[in-house]
């Protein structure tokens, strides 16, 4: 019962007309060349964009990791160069009889102290990066002796705060090894030190620490030469430089000079991908292992960045005496430039043939629509009883034999009633 019943609605009910239904002929069409034209491009377009920008970032990472390696070498040359110094001096017998006698003995203290800075002026004529050399006893005296280039002020006083931090007193364990301590500013300037423990070599008495002061900027020029190379640019638009951070997270070196001494964490959004590498988890056999070496993206200070890290390396361990580590960082910004071009480019395209389909849709159903309204018209002015009414559609197609049939059909309705009513008169005349 209930199936006739709804056969019966479905044969003899009117049909629902639809949101569809209602839109023009010429509409329609329209929407069809649009989204005929616009979807293929759009989608291809979409595919190759994120495929074009995933590519650029993995062959930018390959490339970025190799010339980490690359940077990593020469930190490495220009770190040796200092620890090599550091070494020479402690093997060197007149110098340890100097210090010993500068520290010990405060008769010979005046002759020991013109030796030792023979020693440290000959050493800062060959090796122009050193800033200055300090000789700080382990004892209320002598005095701290320092040579440098400027700041000796301040130095003094930096030796004297130097005593009192925890890296001090670490170079005693460190059993006669050097150390890179945390950066210090002097004076508004920031510098790096390479710190070792002394002892007398015959008797193994503590004598104090020999220090080598070299100006930050001169491993940020190792680490950022083309940066500096270049006087197009300044520091609102670099778009990839390399920075130097410690074992702590703790920014040795970059060319954003005001963050030297802070840790990266602060301007960094995630640290995970570090957290191995400062933990101290690193491969002792090989610094370009993937436990020292990786890239990762992030937001440094609410910019999306590509960084690649790295330890740096030495003779001791993996990052060596320092525990420094080299992080890359590459704005994404600068890596989707050539992308985003292209981007432009499809997408000006794309605007391109929006308007050629909307062109081309509105010739063709204007072609379409035009006739089937002079139709439409013709049909309602005989509905309403214009049989005179024809409509002037010449063309070889569908809408032609259309236009042909409906005046034939108008022209036979005519004639038709022109009879009828010659009989009706006939009919009526009789």
């Amino acid at each position: 019962m209930k199936v006739r019943l709804w056969l019966t609605r479905r044969l003899f009910s009117k049909p629902r007309i639809t949101f569809f239904d209602r839109i023009p002929i010429r509409n329609k069409l329209i929407i069809f060349f649009l989204l005929l034209s616009l979807v293929p491009i759009l989608i291809i377009g979409s595919l190759s964009f994120v495929s074009l920008r995933q590519a650029m970032v993995e062959k930018f990472k390959e490339y970025s990791l190799k010339e980490s390696t690359q940077t990593v070498g020469y930190m490495q040359l220009k770190l040796n160069e200092f620890e090599n110094i550091a070494v020479q001096l402690y093997l060197n017998k007149e110098f340890n009889e100097a210090v010993s006698n500068y520290i010990i003995n405060s008769i010979s203290a005046p002759d020991a102290a013109q030796a030792i800075t023979s020693f440290y002026n000959n050493y800062m004529i060959s090796y122009p990066d050193i800033f200055a050399f300090m000789l700080i006893s382990d004892y209320p005296s002598p005095t701290p002796l320092i040579v440098c280039k400027d700041y000796k002020e301040e130095l003094l006083a930096f030796s004297t705060q130097l005593k009192t931090t925890e890296f001090y007193r670490g170079l005693r364990t460190v059993g006669g090894g050097i150390a890179w301590g945390p950066p210090a500013k002097i004076d508004g300037e920031n510098f790096l030190f390479l710190a070792r423990h002394l002892t007398n070599q015959e008797t193994g008495e503590n004598l104090g620490v020999l220090m080598i002061i070299v100006d930050e900027e001169k491993i940020d020029y190792v680490l950022n030469s083309s940066i500096y190379r270049d006087i197009s640019l300044s520091l609102d638009n670099i778009p990839q430089y390399s920075i130097v951070i410690d074992s702590q997270g703790t920014i040795i070196s970059t060319p954003y000079k005001p963050e030297i001494g802070n840790n990266i964490a602060q301007y960094l959004e995630r640290m995970e991908p570090l957290t191995r590498l400062l933990s101290g988890e690193v491969s002792d056999r090989d610094y370009g292992s993937e436990i020292n070496q990786g890239t990762f993206i992030t937001l440094l200070q609410h910019q999306p960045v590509l960084i690649t890290y790295q330890s740096i390396a030495s003779k001791v361990g993996i990052g060596g005496k320092s525990g420094w580590n080299l992080l890359n960082i590459t704005l994404l910004s600068y890596l989707y430039a050539e992308a985003n071009t292209i981007g432009y480019t499809a997408l000006f395209i794309g605007v391109i043939f929006v308007v050629l389909a909307i062109c081309i849709s509105v010739l063709v159903s204007s072609s379409i629509s035009k006739p089937l309204n002079e139709v439409v018209t013709a049909m309602t002015q005989a509905e309403e009883g214009v049989i005179s009414v024809r409509v002037g559609i010449k063309a070889h197609n569908e809408l032609g034999r259309l236009s042909a049939s409906f005046n034939q059909m108008l022209e036979k309705i005519g004639i038709l009633i022109a009879d009828t009513k010659q009989a009706i008169n006939s009919l009526l005349q009789r």
